[in-house]
């Protein structure tokens, strides 16, 4: 009956992988000892560890969180525990943003490449390593959260390479083993060539992507790399190079990644809410066949997937800093291309419940938060300049939920959402986000995304007319537009490197001052 009954606890889930070998009692000092005296060596390696922790001998913390994870390794808690201590406790107690992220990274490292692996069905792992990417690094709570982002986005690229369009479907296609590349008998003569003429072995990890980033290639690598008859054969190899490193640096599955932007829609995993939706997805679905009537984790990772969702459609959108400019910090901006799927999110959560009496399209416990979605959606599709999609969301929510906000047509409520100002408290607020929205395009100009960079601008324009064409009192009347948008691209063209400045002045047409070019020019 033996191997029926292990079938079947294995195709239910019942069955965890084998230990490493560096968790197993033959590699442990006094194996046969731990047998008995495992509890009390654990208690007061947790005593050490903290004592370390105070003294602010964190390495030697770290240490010891390793070997208690390896004295139990079945004990979720103590993986969640440990990488909490570091992502949040440790981390804090230092100063530099540095030694924070690296602490930050420590947490999430020993949950996803030791804590997961020893307990993969527990749902309450994934939940915990989300939880980090989701609120420590993506949030705003931590004071170095730009920091993180930059060094995520930084690390992710390093795979990926450089941009937000990874070719994720030819990550997902490319072979998994060096033999199955070479079988491709273009890729085996490019490999000779490289290995003949410049006496580089591609097969060796590091060295094709080491290759492509090479600043200063020389003659005979630059003819390599641009020679037209083996672009096909190049860009397999290197893909079959960023999905090795996918899989193992960062444990990400190419295919799931693939999958998950099917569903949720043009996920980039530069960003922290990427990475905390795929693991709290690849939690969800490591929980299907939990018998629990309640679980708890597995509803909170749920909830964290939603939060993600919403985050993404704020902030989903990352621009990177030119390289010419090593102190700022990456750009979030709203992502429209996710409103969709927020909306179809609400609905199919709604068919869950009964249906009642007078109710709308999306259930009573959800309609607070889907009518304060939607109104954001309108005013988001109207500030990226799509019109057209503005007005489609517009004209479902008035018919499907007619309020105050939208019974006077589209103009009257992008006048109420923008405050529809009316008194000087009100003619601030307005001008606030009329300058903040041309802050943004003059910094997307200046981070070389001038189209997105317009996009602001002609917002900023939008609200400026739509403003003015509201008052009739000249007491509240705004700047004309030129001189305002002027103000701030000299105004942020003194912070910025001479570069990026040449480049918004050559976008905007107007011509610098003296402030703006004594500020930017570098010191005697």
């Amino acid at each position: 009956m033996v191997p029926a009954i292990n079938r079947q606890r294995r195709d239910d889930g019942l069955m965890t992988p084998p230990l490493p070998k560096s968790d197993q009692p033959a590699d442990r000092m006094l194996g046969p000892l731990l047998a008995i005296g495992r509890a009390p060596l654990v208690d007061f390696l947790w005593m050490r560890a903290s004592k370390l922790k105070e003294e602010g001998r964190y390495f030697d913390a770290y240490q010891l969180a390793e070997l208690i994870g390896r004295l139990q390794p079945r004990f979720a808690a103590v993986w969640a525990f440990n990488a909490w201590n570091m992502a949040y406790n440790i981390s804090v107690s230092l100063r530099t943003p540095e030694e924070r992220w690296r602490w930050v990274w420590n947490g999430i490292v020993l949950l996803r490449d030791q804590g997961i692996p020893r307990n993969p069905r527990n749902v309450g792992m994934y939940k915990e390593l989300a939880w980090i990417f989701f609120h420590k690094i993506g949030d705003y709570m931590d004071d170095y959260h730009l920091y993180y982002k930059l060094q995520l986005a930084l690390s992710m690229e390093d795979i990926l390479g450089r941009g937000a369009n990874a070719d994720y479907e030819g990550l997902a296609a490319a072979p998994s083993t060096w033999r199955e590349l070479v079988a491709d008998a273009d890729v085996a003569a490019l490999v000779g060539t490289f290995r003949r003429e410049i006496k580089e072995n591609l097969e060796d990890p590091g060295v094709y992507l080491g290759l492509l980033n090479n600043p200063k290639p020389s003659r005979e690598l630059t003819e390599l790399l641009n020679d037209p008859k083996t672009a096909d054969a190049r860009r397999r190899i290197e893909l079959f190079w960023r999905a090795k490193r996918l899989r193992e640096e960062a444990k990400l599955d190419p295919v799931r990644i693939v999958e998950l932007r099917r569903v949720f829609g043009p996920l980039d995993f530069r960003t922290a809410d990427a990475n905390a939706l795929y693991w709290a997805n690849f939690g969800t679905a490591i929980s299907i066949g939990n018998r629990l009537a309640l679980d708890i984790d597995k509803l909170n990772t749920d909830r964290i997937e939603v939060y993600c969702l919403q985050t993404l459609f704020r902030r989903g959108r990352l621009v990177m800093p030119p390289r010419d400019d090593p102190g700022a910090y990456p750009m979030l901006l709203p992502d429209v291309r996710f409103a969709d799927v927020m909306r179809k999110a609400f609905l199919a959560v709604s068919a869950n419940y009964p249906k009642q009496p007078g109710q709308g399209p999306v259930h009573e416990n959800f309609k607070s938060a889907f009518i304060n979605f939607m109104r954001e959606a309108i005013l988001r599709f109207n500030e990226a300049g799509d019109l057209k999609k503005s007005h489609e969301y517009f004209d479902w929510l008035a018919k499907n939920y007619p309020d105050d906000y939208n019974e006077k047509g589209y103009d009257h409520f992008i006048g109420k959402m923008w405050l529809n100002v009316q008194d000087f408290t009100q003619l601030r607020d307005v001008q606030n986000r009329m300058m903040s929205a041309l802050a943004t395009g003059v910094q997307l100009i200046a981070y070389g995304q001038p189209n997105d960079g317009a996009t602001y601008i002609a917002f900023a324009k939008r609200m400026h007319a739509q403003y003015e064409k509201s008052q009739n009192n000249d007491r509240y009347r705004l700047r004309p537009f030129n001189e305002m948008y002027e103000y701030v691209v000299h105004e942020m063209g003194a912070r910025m490197p001479p570069d990026a400045y040449e480049r918004v002045l050559k976008a905007t047409g107007f011509k610098a001052t003296t402030h703006a070019i004594r500020t930017t020019q570098p010191a005697a």
